[in-house]
């Protein structure tokens, strides 16, 4: 969208004119740019007029449909969505296969190379051990 010279979202104080990752993603997400209107979805006052920021139960939203709205197509918004769905399983998957070897912690896993070794008899004796062996 760069290279085409596509109108941009104003930029921020400090940044330069351009298509963002982030404004992309945000666009191609935006229910309005897919038709649907949605109302009393955000409660951002409350009763006394102080700023608040809750979702108000889903009973309460109102969605109108509209394809003037619409400028994402219908067929870019199912493979964004698909391919959103995907990297998120993929990430799910990651975290769920993880080897159990994985360290959470920096020298756990040498920590776990001298106890097997340790076991083995092929390591240096830990030093319980070797106070406690009589001389």
């Amino acid at each position: 969208m760069n290279w085409k010279a596509a109108p941009t979202p104003r930029p921020r104080a400090g940044r330069t004119r351009g298509w963002d990752v982030s404004s992309v993603r945000s666009a191609l997400l935006q229910p309005l740019y897919r038709g649907i209107a949605r109302w009393n979805r955000l409660k951002q006052h409350d009763d006394d007029g102080n700023h608040i920021f809750a979702i108000n139960p889903e009973s309460e939203h109102v969605s109108h449909y509209d394809e003037k709205f619409r400028i994402i197509d219908e067929a870019v918004a199912e493979r964004v969505d698909q391919r959103l769905a995907d990297v998120k399983a993929r990430r799910l998957g990651e975290r769920i296969a993880r080897p159990q070897s994985a360290a959470q912690y920096l020298l756990s896993v040498h920590a776990r190379k001298l106890e097997k070794e340790a076991a083995a008899g092929t390591g240096c004796p830990s030093p319980a051990a070797s106070s406690a062996s009589p001389t």
